[in-house]
Order: structure tokens, then sequence, then C-alpha cells
């Protein structure tokens, strides 16, 4: 039988829905390289999530998904992209992606 192809930002969607086991972090976070797919509760109060070092992520797709709250999750880079990044998660199911190219970031997908 052939595999169904379905574009990584429906997969997404419905992992969001599905409860999919990816780490969950309900407080300021420093990722790291291995972080390529997060879930944040903002439940307490709205915090960083920063991503990891732009050199060593390129061309590796980072997923960060709010699960629970609608409280702001804001997503920045270390200060080390050419190009700086600030993103923010204000929805309670939603979803951004980051990939890079080894010198800056850039944002794939937003689901809100």
């Amino acid at each position: 039988m052939p595999t169904l192809f379905v574009p990584r930002q429906v997969r997404l969607q419905m992992e969001i829905f599905r409860g999919y086991a990816a780490p969950t972090r309900t407080a300021a976070y420093l990722m790291n390289i291995r972080d390529t797919d997060l879930k944040v509760d903002s439940t307490s109060g709205g915090f960083q999530v920063t991503l990891p070092p732009v050199v060593e992520c390129a061309g590796v797709e980072y997923v960060i998904r709010q699960m629970a709250s609608a409280t702001p999750v804001t997503i920045v880079d270390k200060g080390d992209s050419s190009v700086a990044v600030s993103a923010t998660l204000n929805t309670a199911t939603g979803a951004i992606a980051f990939m890079s190219d080894g010198e800056r970031w850039f944002t794939e997908f937003t689901v809100a």
C-alpha cells in the first residue's frame, strides 16, 4: 500500500490534538540542539524560550508548540544570528517552526 505524504504543518496540527509526547517546559528555557520538538505551557505565566546556537543547527527544523494557555511565550535567539529573531506564541494551541542556515534563523511556519 502506498504511503500517504502529509505535510509537516498538517502533521503538527494533528499531533497537537493527539497529545504527542514531546518535552513540556513551564518556565524560561534555553533550548539545546536536540530539542527539535518542544511543548510549552504558560498556565503559570509567560516566559522566554531561547533557540539553540544558530551555527550548530544548520538545516534542522525546530518546532515550539503552546499547549495549554494563551499567556504569551516569547521565542528569541541567543544573539548569534545575523538577523535577530523574536516571536511570540499567544494562542492556546499555537505553534511556530524555525530553521537555521548556519548564520541566521528563518521562520518556516506559524500555526495560530
